[in-house]
């Protein structure tokens, strides 16, 4: 059973799993990417949990291809998100 509802309409529902964890020195999961941004419905649904499941962590604590976007491109992606966000005043 899926976690998240939209999960059983992800483009990668029915592709090869380890498509989404590429080998080191290979192609960076260039085609889990391209099926992530090309036909994925729910590729923003899937980024949105990537980076919540992962809040806090470094590249080194993410894996696999998540939301059309590799570890490293998340990390930085929250990083700037981050920043961007207001800080409170106390």
């Amino acid at each position: 059973m899926p976690a998240h509802g939209w999960e059983t309409a992800a483009a990668c529902a029915t592709a090869d799993p380890d498509a989404w964890f590429p080998r080191r020195g290979g192609d960076g999961g260039a085609g889990a990417k391209r099926i992530c941004n090309e036909r994925c419905p729910v590729r923003r649904q899937c980024l949105d949990a990537a980076l919540a499941d992962e809040d806090g962590r470094g590249a080194k604590d993410r894996h696999g291809i998540r939301g059309g976007l590799g570890p490293r491109q998340r990390a930085r992606l929250a990083k700037r998100q981050s920043a961007a966000q207001p800080q409170p005043t106390g």
